[in-house]
């Protein structure tokens, strides 16, 4: 008979000046697409499922790859057409679809652990997270997820919580908004 698995142990929390040191070194920033990226409800509309998208997360995740700030994965489960057909609007470097593994799918990018922050809400996505050089979760995410989170939005998943984290990505990356009301710009500008 074989031993359970042990536990995962905690990891210390970063305190925010090193979580923002953390972020600042990150290269790739995975989200978890079901209950992160959407409110993890699916809905039949006839025989066809549908999911819902939050504008604030897209424009954030948008943000982040048109200012060459990192680079952005999705990686779920999910096989379903409307998150590839979103994933290609956004431009996402990254769709790691209909992977069970999600670890070795997040591997297969070849972009080292030290450099990935990853989001997510489930126990599927604990694996990711505890190797990722920064770990988040939107704050209805599974209580034990939440305790191996370095960082929980205020949000929750499908509710801007993505975005929450990708405008403190920006930040860590040396990003603010830039706001000129004269000309009607509102954009992300390196310091």
């Amino acid at each position: 008979m074989s031993e359970p698995a042990a536990p995962y142990r905690l990891r210390a929390k970063p305190s925010p000046q090193e979580l923002e040191q953390r972020l600042a070194s990150i290269s790739l920033v995975v989200f978890d697409v079901d209950g992160t990226l959407t409110d993890g409800r699916i809905g039949y509309v006839g025989a066809e499922r549908a999911l819902f998208f939050h504008t604030h997360d897209g424009h954030g995740i948008r943000t982040l790859i048109e200012t060459g700030a990192v680079m952005v994965g999705w990686c779920t489960t999910n096989r379903m057409i409307a998150i590839r057909d979103r994933a290609h609007a956004l431009k996402v470097t990254f769709l790691m679809q209909g992977r069970e593994d999600k670890l070795a799918a997040v591997e297969d990018t070849g972009i080292p652990w030290e450099r990935i922050a990853y989001m997510g809400d489930d126990f599927i996505d604990l694996p990711c997270m505890r190797r990722a050089a920064v770990s988040a979760a939107p704050q209805n995410a599974r209580p034990e997820v939440l305790m191996h989170a370095d960082w929980v939005s205020l949000k929750q998943g499908g509710y801007g919580a993505a975005r929450e984290f990708c405008d403190l990505i920006l930040r860590a990356k040396g990003y603010e908004i830039y706001l000129d009301g004269a000309k009607g710009i509102c954009e992300w500008r390196k310091r």
